[in-house]
């Protein structure tokens, strides 16, 4: 799945809301009916994107079951999540879906849970939600993230000293 961009806030009164895309993903040659997954950081909910728009430089999108101010105000903020092959400019980066997964570093200490990733061509993060505090980012670069282990659901890294006090 490829991170295809967030909703950022709600446009008129029957459900559309503008979104902001993620670097690289167009909606050219895009059809109707794409299945998406949106996520926060609690709630994940499949549905479509029935239409697709640009109003006035903005990315302007229709969710199927959206159907009022109500229902799209309690999705802004989520992250669009779909099939990179619905996506052709997304084809060749699609990034991994580690979201839930518990991360640990190489010498067996415990960093949180992956609660949100963002992928953008020059630094792809993922944001770790340790037991007490606030979120750390940690880069998605091969020298850092050494294993991803989609059975048991836990990403291994190599961080580099000093990360998680970057991030206090």
């Amino acid at each position: 799945m490829v991170c295809i961009g967030k909703v950022v806030k709600v446009r008129g009164n029957k459900g559309e809301v503008v979104i902001q895309t993620s670097p690289d993903i167009g909606f050219a040659g895009v059809e109707r009916s794409i299945p998406v997954v949106l996520r926060s950081a609690k709630y994940t909910l499949s549905t479509e994107i029935s239409t697709i728009r640009e109003v006035n430089g903005q990315t302007v999108v229709r969710f199927t079951g959206i159907d009022s101010i109500s229902q799209a105000l309690k999705i802004v903020g989520y992250d669009i999540l779909g099939e990179a092959s619905s996506f052709p400019a997304a084809r060749e980066k699609a990034i991994l879906d580690v979201f839930g997964f518990a991360v640990w570093d190489i010498s067996g200490g415990y960093w949180g849970t992956v609660e949100r990733q963002e992928e953008n061509e020059w630094n792809p993060l993922i944001f770790v939600r340790p037991p007490e505090g606030s979120l750390i980012a940690v880069p998605w670069h091969e020298t850092i993230v050494r294993r991803v282990d989609r059975r048991s659901k836990k990403v291994v890294i190599d961080p580099p000293a000093g990360l998680k006090e970057l991030n206090s």
